[in-house]
């Protein structure tokens, strides 16, 4: 991962990102997906293109104590976050859908 995306390992670094009030995209993956792995470049590029939001990548497998993600269904799914709250999450390895959905984020600071 780049600098621009926080790599979280445990359920305090998760809360203190989405805890923070800033908006915040939420890459759930694992090592093993390999949808996930396709997605990690774009997620990457597009965190800094978009650099008023945070970009945040959670393994599903280290932050198994996370309430948010007990209900990741799938892997590679995408949450976006606004003030502590959860507006809205995907699951896929779509970058046009990942890329319509951090406008989205974006339009709404």
């Amino acid at each position: 991962m780049n600098d621009r995306v926080r790599q979280v390992s445990s359920k305090e670094d998760f809360d203190q990102v989405i805890g923070s009030g800033s908006e915040v995209v939420v890459f759930f993956t694992a090592a093993w997906c390999g949808p996930g792995r396709f997605m990690e470049p774009i997620f990457q590029r597009l965190s800094n293109e978009y650099t008023k939001l945070e970009f945040v990548h959670a393994d599903i497998d280290q932050l198994n104590e996370v309430e948010v993600v007990k209900s990741v269904r799938s892997v590679p799914t995408f949450a976006f976050f606004k003030h502590d709250k959860e507006l809205q999450r995907f699951s896929g390895a779509s970058e046009a859908k990942l890329r319509e959905m951090i406008q989205s984020l974006q339009g709404s600071a």
